[in-house]
């Protein structure tokens, strides 16, 4: 009916139209919408005729059906409706696509009063009225483009939809398609509308339009469809290039100008079209063209077309180009691409040169190039640097730095490159603007690399000398960017740094003769600059005997009588370290009086004074061992401080000082010398510094003194002060010197007592220093001293357990335990403070809700306190250690007598550890009281246990949600057991109800509980006759565990469950593991537990072979078998049990089990893409290394299965270890452990290689050995060459495997170094060749 209905309104339209404001089209939508027929379409083909012949034409009202949004809406519901092959006829009848492009004409025209950008954000408007000069407006035009491109979209995904299956479809769709298959003329008129209404969108900000995303790709699709010529390039060169070209510059943020706000969605699909259309279309196209016949002028139409919008298409031509060149590719093909990058950039230049804004443009563009090291032609660069900056006023320093940073070459050879120099220079030195001081000196760093890229180094120290005596001759010191950091450092890299790397001894010797021939009476500052420079570079003994103290003389005959030249001291500095004993004594006499004058009237903030007393370090140091020599300058060190700690360095000057966390070359680079430089020569200047003041005058410097005790210094800086003063060890090595810093440190403690809830932020980092600092420092009155502050400064935290966090109770157990590893003996030391404590730390533990890993470290942490505490007691028995047990036996009679209701968790450990005391004592057999007081203190603790557990055992299940307090009496029980007396004797209980207790343990063990595992395995350990638990043969996996638990929890359980097995069953158990483990249990804790039963029968001496059929030996072929199916963690566990086998029982493993495991190493090596979590590297380097020790015999005559070992390994570590974002440190050990292999196998040990009966007494094992294996590793040496051809090695990796390298060469005879070389080609050859050169120089045995 529906159908009919609207038939007739089509009908009738014929007569009315669109009616008045297109109410008659409102109607028909209405109609069209409601009618959903899906077997008739006759009533939509009418329609789509009926729009089709309305909108065409020159008529108001067929523009304005044109214009109307529900136009294209009504065209895209019947597109969907009408079969293609009916769609197909309608569609050419009635001119779609004529249609098609005079709306797009249409809609592309906006009217000329209505283009202003409108807001970001704005109220939503009602849409156009039909006919209206609103649907003229930029808003109107983009309301009439969305359902234009919807439906256009629509249609071609019609065509493309792969389930139309009719013939008929497939014939419509062809159809279709050939309507637009029309010029490239033509079509280009079709869409260059449709890239500007993209352009008006973008300009208007109008992102709110639904399927905006598509409209690039719908117009892109169009052409794809056109018929293809030989002009196909040029027209979209001359029509379809500008804006497309413009938005993608927008898009891309590729000029300063125009930058789009689009959304990123929006942003990521246009630009990918774009780019995909002009890529396919033009780019490629010409670049194709380029290379065959050398033809440019489709891309030379492109430019001359978008002159006008050079800004955005310049750029953007550009970036398509870089994007489509790959000039990583070899030979011919890279050559190709160089050329074209190069005549792109030169075409683009020209067409920017005559822009306005052409210097911004252009850096624009060579930016570019830099991101995408794509090559510009030197000569364009040398040009652009000559018309673009030096013709300029005022200079474009910061193009200059890109044009210089694109290709240093610009100023190599002669000619052109020298004469750009020589301007760039002069430039340079007449620049005095602090606003260009920055890209002048990466222009300088730049000259200074073009010289490097050339090899000569020398020649850019003497333009740089020559450079900075000019400015210093017009006294421009100050201003000069030559004197800046720009020629020292270009990105990263540092001009010492470059000396012996650059320049061999003899071109430095040169150099420095060429300075002694300068006159440099009027250039001091230059002078000192350099030879500061060179000095700092100066590293290995060939280059400083090469220079030896001309460096000094220069210097000091042209400086002798100037001031403020605080570089002289540095170059002075090296000197005295570089010259025999008599030259150091010269240099000081020399100096002296110079030194004198500046140290006692020198201005202490002045670098001269700061530069003058680093040189007198140096000097007192090069000369300590000289006593007579070395006393003038310590007095004057001395002297120095005590005026540096009167007026820059004094008490209430270093409240407010910063400590400097960096290296000293650093600190003398500052203009005004502060508090803090200073402090840093006395901290880490020197490392013998306070050493020789100490041993001078008996005291560490006041100076440093004045800063250790500073109160008012930052939490930081006094960690940053602390860490230096003790990471140095010679503070520690002097005595004297130790013992005085350690005491500042114990003061600083008693002083912190006065703190308001103590430990605060600052006893809290003194306990942290105290307990960093060697035992070996403290002497016993120190140790003591230090337990007697903590005694009588945690009296507030005991008191107080509440206010204390559990952080600060772990800082004074560690400081604690430390102390008392040693014989300390402190006031109030009584088992009652023990006692408190433990209490203080319980409840701590219990208001902080800590997790059961924290629970058990501090468990674990008190223990050991205890412990060594009460050994002090019990290794000497006399009047204080009676009285002591004697206050022992009392706590344990009142525990008993209260029925343990005060006993808080850590009162388990604290009587535990008396009990593991006593009992291993000497004193206690002999002493009656210490023997009852064992048996008492054992029997109580059972009780006390029993006390925990009984009301859990009667209840049949532990609690759902323990408490704090449960979980850490629980455990703190669990962790005592061991030590009590028997609990299974104190238990009276039904077996049933402790069978059933045991199972809820189990069953909340693959939980994750810890205190289920702890109290099951209390249950096996000490109760295993009150109830049956059978042995299991599988184990979970123990991801929900704690990380740090899961190992101790699991081995404890193993142990638990094999503690009462002969070493027989033990075996029969490991075949029920192995067995289960096959049947696909590759849990880690099926995993671990193998591996913990197979340690413990490896530990049994009863272990003799086999029983009942099966051994070790059949364990490790099972085991091997299936390592290469174990997921991880499980194949790890799987190795580590494999290893110990091989290493500990080498006679359980056959030479069958060898060879499968080196195989399953081979298998094992290569990182498949779908192995997630593939055997770590080092494991399989540890098997192969373990049978290359122990089981070297049975290699003769296998050796291809170890080289075949030995290549995959070597493959997967230059392959997929190296380069996968892992650190540097973590690849290094890699390949020192693969270098280790090698090592191995080349250089045997006599006992890896010796039989028990030798064949001769003059015939050599190991030399046999090497012999054998030198016929077969130059196989690997081939394939490491290899691998250099074909990956990344980096430079770390390649100094790993040198030495291994080395040990082949050394057993390869010359027949098989003959074999290698001929093997190879040219590239491989020349890496042999330069390995070998090492090899010689390095590497081979001289027998010195």
């Amino acid at each position: 009916m529906d159908a009919d209905n609207l038939i007739k309104i089509v009908r009738g339209l014929d007569a009315s139209g669109p009616g008045e404001d297109g109410k008659n089209l409102d109607l028909l939508w209405t109609k069209l919408v409601a009618s959903s027929d899906e077997s008739f379409h006759a009533a939509e083909e009418s329609t789509l005729r009926w729009l089709l012949k309305s909108m065409n034409g020159n008529t108001a009202t067929a523009e304005a059906m044109r214009r109307h949004p529900l136009t294209w809406s009504m065209l895209d519901c019947v597109f969907t409706r009408i079969p293609l092959f009916s769609l197909a006829k309608s569609l050419a009848d009635r001119k779609f696509v004529a249609v098609l492009q005079q709306t797009l004409e249409d809609i592309a025209t906006v009217s000329p009063d209505n283009t202003q950008h409108t807001a970001t954000k704005r109220k939503r408007s009602s849409p156009a009225q039909f006919g209206s000069a609103g649907t003229k407006s930029p808003k109107g035009c983009l309301d009439t483009a969305k359902p234009l491109f919807t439906t256009l979209r629509s249609l071609l995904n019609r065509l493309d939809d792969a389930t139309a299956t009719t013939a008929r479809d497939n014939i419509g769709a062809e159809h279709i398609r050939s309507l637009f298959c029309m010029s490239a003329t033509d079509t280009a008129a079709l869409l260059a509308p449709a890239f500007f209404l993209c352009q008006l969108l973008l300009d208007t900000e109008t992102y709110d339009l639904e399927g905006a995303e598509e409209w690039v790709a719908a117009a892109s699709s169009l052409w794809n469809l056109h018929m293809q010529g030989v002009d196909d390039v040029s027209e979209v060169a001359t029509h379809l290039f500008t804006i497309p070209a413009s938005i993608l510059s927008s898009l891309e943020n590729l000029s300063e100008k125009e930058r789009s706000r689009a959304p990123a969605t929006l942003k990521s699909k246009w630009s990918a079209d774009l780019q995909e259309f002009l890529q396919r279309n033009l780019i490629l196209p010409c670049r194709t063209t380029f290379i065959n016949r050398q033809d440019f002028a489709a891309l030379t139409r492109a430019l001359d077309v978008s002159k006008a919008k050079i800004h955005m298409t310049g750029p953007s031509l550009y970036f398509l180009a870089a994007k489509s060149s790959d000039t990583n590719v070899e030979g011919e093909r890279r050559k190709n691409t160089v050329e074209w990058m190069k005549r792109v950039f030169e075409e683009v230049e020209k067409v920017v040169h005559h822009s306005p804004d052409r210097n911004t443009l252009i850096e624009l563009i060579i930016r570019q190039a830099i991101e995408k090291h794509t090559p510009v032609d030197v000569k364009n660069l040398r040009e652009i640097a000559r018309n673009y900056v030096l013709e300029k006023e005022p200079t474009d320093w910061t193009l200059l730095g890109s044009i210089v940073a694109c290709d240093p070459a610009v100023f190599q050879t002669s000619g052109d490159g020298s004469d750009l120099l020589v301007s760039i220079c002069d430039k340079i030195s007449k620049s005095m603007s602090k606003d260009s001081q920055q890209p002048i000196a990466e222009v300088l760093g730049a000259i200074r690399q073009s010289f490097v890229i050339r090899r000569d180094l020398v020649a850019f120290l003497q333009l740089w000398f020559t450079e900075m005596r000019k400015a210093e001759e017009n006294q421009q010191v100050e201003q000069s960017p030559w004197f800046a950091e720009g020629p020292r450092n270009y990105r990263g890299e540092y001009l010492p740094s470059l000396i012996e790397k650059e320049l061999s001894a003899a071109q430095l010797s040169e150099f420095v003769g060429w300075l002694e021939s300068q006159s440099t009476q009027s250039s001091p500052n230059s002078l000192c600059t350099i030879n500061d420079t060179i000095a700092e570079g100066l590293k290995r003994e060939t280059y400083i005997d090469a220079v030896g103290l001309r460096l000094f003389q220069i210097t000091w005959t042209a400086c002798a009588e100037l001031s403020d030249l605080p570089s002289r001291w540095r170059i002075s500095s090296k000197a005295m370290r570089w010259v025999n004993p008599d030259g150091k004594s010269a240099i000081w006499q020399s100096l002296t009086d110079k030194i004198k004058r500046i140290l006692k009237k020198g201005t202490l903030d002045a670098p001269e004074t700061f530069e003058c007393f680093r040189f007198c370090y140096d000097a007192w140091d090069s000369l300590a061992t000289n006593a007579d020599a070395a006393t003038e300058p310590a007095k004057l060190i001395q002297n120095f401080s005590e005026r540096l700690a009167k007026k820059v360095m004094s008490e209430s000057s270093m409240q407010i000082a910063t400590v400097l966390d960096r290296a000293d070359c650093q600190v003398a680079t500052q203009d005004t010398i502060s508090a803090s430089c200073y402090l840093d020569v006395f901290l880490a200047g020197g490392s013998r510094f306070n050493r020789l003041f100490s041993m001078a005058s008996g005291n560490v410097p006041e100076p440093l003194k004045n800063a250790t005790t500073a109160t008012g210094l930052d939490i930081k800086d006094k960690q940053t002060l602390w860490q230096k003063v003790f990471s140095n060890d010679m503070n520690l090595n002097e005595a004297k010197l130790a013992r005085t810093l350690v005491d500042q440190v114990i003061e600083a403690l008693e002083q912190s007592g006065n703190e308001k809830g103590w430990p605060g932020s600052d006893s809290t980092l003194i306990l942290q220093i105290l307990s960093r600092i060697p035992l070996d420092s403290f002497n016993r009155w120190q140790r003591e001293k230090v337990m007697n502050t903590l005694n009588s400064n945690s009296v507030k935290m005991i008191k107080s357990p509440s206010k204390t966090t559990l952080d600060s109770w772990k800082q004074i157990m560690s400081l604690t335990t430390k102390m008392m590893s040693r014989a300390t003996f402190y006031d109030d030391m009584t088992f009652d403070r023990l006692a408190q404590m433990a209490g203080a730390i319980s409840a701590c533990l219990v208001k902080h809700s800590a997790e059961d890993e924290e629970i058990l470290e501090t468990i674990e942490r008190y223990s050991q306190l205890a412990s060594f505490t009460i050994r002090q007691m019990a290794d000497q028995v006399d009047e204080r250690s009676t009285k002591y047990f004697a206050d022992c036996s009392q706590y344990i009679a009142a525990s008993t007598a209260n029925k343990f209701k005060r006993m808080s968790g850590l009162h388990y450990s604290l009587v535990k550890s008396l009990i593991s005391i006593l009992a291993r004592s000497p004193n206690t057999q002999n002493n009656d009281i210490l023997s009852k007081l064992v048996v008492e203190s054992q029997g109580m603790l059972a009780k006390a246990i029993m006390f925990v557990v009984n009301p859990l055992i009667n209840a049949e299940a532990l609690p759902a949600e323990p408490s704090s307090e449960e979980r850490l009496q629980l455990m703190a029980a669990a962790e005592a057991a061991p030590s009590a007396a028997p609990l299974a004797q104190l238990y009276k209980g039904k077996p049933a109800a402790l069978q059933t207790f045991a199972d809820d343990c189990s069953s909340k063990m693959s939980n994750g509980s810890v205190i289920a595992w702890k109290v099951h395995i209390l249950l096996r350990n000490e109760m295993p006759a009150a109830f049956q638990l059978s042995a299991p043969k599988t184990f979970d996996m123990l991801s929900p565990l704690p990380q740090r638990l899961r190992s101790q929890l699991l081995r404890d359980f193993t142990s638990s469950i094999t503690k009462s097995l002969r070493v027989q069953e033990k075996v029969a158990y490991l075949r029920d593991l192995v067995d289960a483990m096959r049947a696909g249990c590759f849990t880690d804790g099926q995993t671990l537990a193998i591996h913990e039963v197979v340690g413990q029968i490896i530990g049994s001496p009863e272990y003799t072979g086999k029983f009942d059929g099966y051994d070790l030996a059949a364990a490790y072929s099972e085991i091997v078998t299936v390592l290469s199916k174990a997921p991880a963690p499980g194949n790890v566990n799987l190795c580590r049990t494999l290893y110990t086998l091989l290493e500990k029982k080498p006679q359980a493993v056959s030479q069958w089990d060898v060879e499968a495991t080196l195989s399953t190493v081979c298998d094992l090596s290569p990182v498949q893409e779908f192995d997630q979590t593939p055997l770590p590297y080092t494991w399989l380097c540890k098997l192969t290394d373990v049978i290359i020790k122990k089981h070297r015999l049975r290699l003769e005559g296998h050796y291809h299965l170890l080289l075949t070992v030995l290549q995959t390994l070597l493959d997967r570590l230059v392959i997929n270890e190296v380069g996968t974002g892992k650190s540097s440190v973590s690849q290094e050990t890699k390949a020192h452990a693969y270098a280790r292999l090698i090592t191995l196998v080349c250089e045997p040990t006599a006992g890896a290689v010796s039989r028990t009966q030798h064949q001769s007494s003059l015939d050599s094992a190991t030399d046999a050995a090497k012999r054998s294996a030198g016929r077969h590793m130059h196989l690997v040496l081939m394939q490491y060459v290899k691998l250099q051809l074909t990956e990344n090695v980096p430079r770390p990796i390649r100094e790993a495997l040198e030495p291994a390298m080395n040990s082949i060469f050394d057993i390869t005879p010359p027949e098989g170094r003959k074999i290698l070389n001929d093997a190879m080609d040219a590239s491989g050859r020349a890496i042999l060749r330069e390995m070998f050169k090492r090899y010689v120089k390095f590497g081979k045995w001289s027998g010195v």
